[in-house]
């Protein structure tokens, strides 16, 4: 069905807004525009978990992953946009310590239903912990928790900072899977990322104490699009690692930018960084497939955004016979069925699949409280939990499997989506067949304009609120309105109201910034019942005395 004119020249208004307001380089950044934040404390982040797996209990073809994020690093990369800070004193780190165990003893007894199938320790630079205090955090996630016997267990290291006392720690913590960033051997370029002088020597050396101490060569990370290299170069790179370490697998990375990178290594120009990565886009996936050929690689997930290199002798056997595999993943996958991810540490990312969003904070650092943690997030459902995974996949590929979304979701694309697939027919950005959804090839901006269709409006609306400074809070509100004298003009809110017409329908309302106008504007947005308009329309206008003239207005739109 064709969509309403109407509601299509409102979206296409609100995302124009929103570029031109807030921008958007990167489709990922959709996933976590839901609306406002939701904060719980650990009572009501057990009381979420607990409702949640009554309502939806684990399925068999599911998975249950855990992430603990470690946020120190000897240096701080300047393309990295996850938490991370230098260990300057030793109290940091015990405090972290303890906030991560104290969130752990509140949350396992929530959590007895899963059996969690992966781990993962990363950051910052896991490997930065002391032996002593990387013990005591293992010991915690191993037995306040219960694991799949095949359960995979991930590190990340810093080549420069890992000796044999922590080596022995993970090895008495069956740890099978141990990984490491080298983004390029070019000594010069990794020293202007502030990555320190890590090169070829140093790499190899890493490799051989590792291959000595009884463990197979570590999996390693390249990243694609660094200022101050060349596709050439780095596929020129990646050979000779493949060739002389036969690293167990390779993850290759498509940079993403932050404003951050822009501004120091590319003059603030967008444009400038996007030609400057273009090259690599084009030219390096037929390079590594062509590399994966001769070195006796399996090549897969080339989609764009990532590139996996996995040695052919190392390649999982038959299931039937070992049983079931596991692999790690924070981001839903066709094979990882339904997940759950519980993330420990500053910023992590948890998911409660089909139902909410959140992240860890450090809620105090006060000498009194050093273990207080919040959680901010949003209440999904369904719908917010299938659009994360269309916004990941799609940014990096041209088509979706119907059947694979069925499997995860329980339901098809075109009714879940029904009105962002009829946009899409519409302005011609897909088509749906009898097995996929197709969409033409794009570059990472144009495709990213396409997959905020799939964007929650308020999600979009919060972020242009925000970024224009308005405190569009209920609390906000309340407050400007409890203290208002008869008339004087109020300040801008976000209001939850509700409109009674003559056919008795309550029509809820709410405020948002409008689409267009300067200075910034804000609008009502209501659906009232046709015979109920000009009703509504007489007690906006009476509502609109309630707001400063010049810059807001109310409308039934």
């Amino acid at each position: 069905m064709a969509p309403s004119p109407q509601w299509l020249a409102q979206r296409q208004a609100l995302h124009t807004r929103f570029l031109d307001v807030v921008g958007l380089h990167d489709a990922s950044r959709l996933a976590y525009l839901h609306g406002p934040e939701t904060t719980w404390d650990d009572d009501g982040l057990v009381r979420l978990w607990t409702d949640a797996l009554a309502a939806h209990p684990p399925v068999e073809h599911g998975s249950n992953h855990m992430y603990v994020h470690v946020p120190f690093c000897k240096s701080l990369c300047t393309f990295c946009n996850y938490e991370r800070l230098r260990p300057s004193r030793a109290s940091l780190m015990e405090d972290y310590l303890q906030r991560v165990l104290a969130s752990m003893d509140a949350l396992a007894p929530a959590l007895e239903p899963l059996t969690f199938h992966a781990l993962y320790i990363g950051g910052g630079t896991p490997s930065v912990l002391p032996a002593k205090m990387l013990d005591t955090l293992l010991w915690a996630v191993r037995n306040k928790f219960r694991w799949h016997v095949h359960a995979a267990r991930h590190f990340e290291f810093d080549p420069a900072v890992l000796g044999p006392t922590r080596l022995e720690v993970l090895q008495k913590h069956e740890f099978n899977y141990l990984s490491f960033g080298i983004q390029t051997l070019d000594g010069a370029v990794n020293e202007a990322h502030d990555r320190g002088l890590q090169d070829l020597a140093l790499i190899g050396k890493r490799f051989e104490s590792l291959q000595a101490a009884g463990l197979d060569a570590p999996a390693c990370d390249f990243l694609l699009g660094l200022a101050g290299t060349t596709p050439d170069q780095i596929i020129g790179e990646l050979r000779t690692v493949m060739e002389r370490f036969r690293p167990r697998s390779i993850d290759v990375f498509l940079i993403t930018p932050t404003r951050e990178y822009v501004d120091r290594h590319f003059g603030g120009s967008y444009e400038a960084f996007w030609a400057h990565r273009l090259p690599f886009e084009q030219q390096c996936g037929p390079a590594i497939e062509q590399l994966a050929e001769d070195l006796d690689y399996i090549a897969s997930g080339g989609g764009g955004h990532l590139f996996h290199l996995g040695r052919r002798d190392l390649a999982l056997p038959d299931e039937s016979v070992t049983g079931r595999k596991f692999g790690y993943s924070q981001q839903l996958k066709p094979w990882t069925g339904p997940l759950n991810l519980v993330a420990f540490g500053p910023s992590a990312k948890s998911r409660v699949f089909g139902h909410a969003y959140y992240e860890s904070h450090d809620a105090s650092d006060s000498d009194d409280d050093p273990v207080h943690v919040e959680y901010r997030g949003f209440l999904g459902g369904l719908r917010g939990e299938a659009m994360g995974f269309l916004v990941h996949h799609l940014r990096d590929h041209d088509r979706l499997d119907r059947a694979e979304f069925r499997r995860l979701f329980s339901v098809d694309v075109t009714e879940l989506f029904a009105d962002v697939i009829a946009a899409w027919e519409h302005l011609g950005l897909a088509r749906v067949e009898p097995v996929h959804v197709v969409f033409p090839p794009a570059d990472s901006p144009e495709r990213a304009r396409t997959l905020m269709w799939l964007a929650n409006p308020a999600g979009l609306e919060h972020q242009i609120e925000r970024r224009l400074g308005f405190d569009l809070s209920e609390q906000a509100l309340t407050t400007a309105l409890a203290a208002l004298p008869a008339g004087e003009v109020a300040a801008t809110g976000h209001a939850r109201l509700s409109f009674v017409g003559p056919s008795g329908t309550a029509v809820p309302a709410r405020v948002a910034p409008t689409a267009e106008g300067q200075p910034p504007r804000i609008a009502l947005l209501a659906a009232p019942p046709p015979g109920d308009v000009d009703a509504l329309r007489k007690n906006v206008a009476r509502c609109r005395k309630l707001l400063t003239p010049r810059r807001n207005r109310l409308a039934v739109v």
